[in-house]
């Protein structure tokens, strides 16, 4: 299975990407790190965009496939989705986002196969967690109601036709191909913010005019975005002043 190499959407790495070959073909700070960069990067590069991004038009088809449910059936998926939302959200406020059991029984993290018939069927285990948790999951905001309401959603599923899973195990192909893309497309960012790094260095700030505009334009400290740490168990350190 292929494993995302980043840990923001994939229309945010397309938005950040569309950046970097602007400033790659601006002709005030892009020679210096074009330079650095392998014969025809620049090309390969919008090249790899346009695909991550035509990927993202093929499995939007192949979304729209699924999404030839019947209007009832289509409002049960998203709900039972939100459902599954809540009661992990529930279980790691409950268990903290370290416990075993948020993966083993509450799914976390288990996203593939993403055919129909595999989703309801993580939404199963999601739903006899939250029988089994009750108690826990009731201290977080998770209510009996709630879990009810998840397994009617689940069951309003349950007669989906095979026809309709055999079109969601395609989406899995695709997905895997877009995945694969955009990693290739995170590591070509990368390189370029190397080469940027290195031909304009943060200990010139100050120094070297202009330079502040050119690391700003390679988004340099400000991509990949950070994400917040999770706070883990015990007391908090306290920052050094």
């Amino acid at each position: 299975m292929i494993k995302r190499a980043f840990s923001f959407p994939i229309s945010t790495l397309v938005l950040e990407a569309g950046r970097l070959k602007g400033a790659l073909a601006d002709t005030t700070v892009g020679p210096a790190v074009v330079t650095r960069l392998p014969q025809n990067f620049a090309a390969q590069f919008a090249a790899q965009i346009t695909l991550v991004e035509d990927g993202a038009k093929n499995q939007s088809d192949a979304a729209g496939d699924i999404g030839n449910l019947t209007q009832q059936e289509q409002a049960a998926f998203l709900e039972m989705n939100r459902l599954v939302g809540s009661a992990r959200n529930s279980a790691a406020l409950a268990f903290g986002h370290r416990d075993a059991r948020l993966r083993a029984e509450f799914q976390v993290g288990i996203n593939q196969p993403q055919a129909l018939a595999s989703e309801i069927e993580r939404a199963g285990k999601v739903h006899a967690a939250c029988v089994k948790y009750a108690t826990e999951l009731a201290q977080r905001g998770w209510l009996a109601t709630d879990a009810t309401a998840l397994l009617a959603a689940i069951a309003q599923l349950g007669n989906v036709n095979t026809a309709q899973n055999a079109t969601g195990d395609d989406k899995i192909g695709i997905t895997a191909t877009r995945l694969r893309d955009a990693n290739a497309l995170y590591k070509m960012c990368l390189t370029i913010q190397n080469a940027a790094e290195l031909s304009y260095p943060k200990t010139q700030i100050g120094q070297t005019p202009g330079i502040e505009t050119a690391r700003a334009r390679f988004l340099l400290g400000e991509f990949p975005p950070h994400q917040p740490k999770k706070q883990t168990s015990g007391t908090p350190t306290t920052p050094t002043p």
